[in-house]
């Protein structure tokens, strides 16, 4: 689920990066880091349940400091997916762009690392997750991303096409 959640989500700012400006080199990317994914991502799973005899003698050397540095071509694609809607998005929005990365990154980072020393750890079970958990984990979502979300869904509704500008402002 988790990587399922993360591919689409990638290839959704992929996709909505391109509805700004297409950029055939940056698509490219984003397609190698889905792959890197896709390949990556079951082996480190495979590792982290302990199966790890399941993991390719070739690719074995690359889970040496655990399995989740197979979330590495992830945290990537997320990073230059987002990076890519951001500065393509800024040459029609203008500097508005940067107020949906602040909401949807800078704020949902923040809640992310306040979680720090609340998250599930290994070992331990569901029950004895904190209340503040739960609360960090929302504000986390709404706050964040779903805050960022909704600014940019405002500025769509309020955009005004450069010819239409051009035509008010001659009449």
């Amino acid at each position: 689920m988790n990587f399922g959640f993360y591919f689409f989500l990638i290839s959704g700012f992929a996709l909505w990066a391109d509805g700004f400006k297409n950029n055939a080199v940056m698509d490219v990317v984003f397609g190698l880091i889905l792959a890197a994914a896709t390949v990556l991502y079951p082996f480190g799973n495979a590792i982290q349940v302990g199966e790890g005899d399941r993991v390719p003698e070739f690719l074995a050397g690359f889970f040496a400091n655990g399995a989740s540095i197979a979330k590495t071509p992830l945290y990537a694609g997320m990073t230059l997916t987002f990076a890519s809607i951001t500065l393509r998005g800024r040459e029609i929005f203008g500097n508005d762009m940067f107020k949906v990365a602040f909401l949807s990154v800078g704020v949902n980072l923040a809640f992310i690392f306040a979680l720090n020393g609340y998250a599930y750890e290994q070992g331990q079970s569901y029950e004895s997750l904190s209340v503040l958990n739960y609360i960090l984990h929302i504000c986390h979502d709404v706050l964040g991303t779903e805050a960022g979300v909704l600014y940019f869904g405002l500025l769509v509704k309020n955009y005004v096409p450069l010819a239409q500008r051009i035509e008010e402002e001659s009449a």
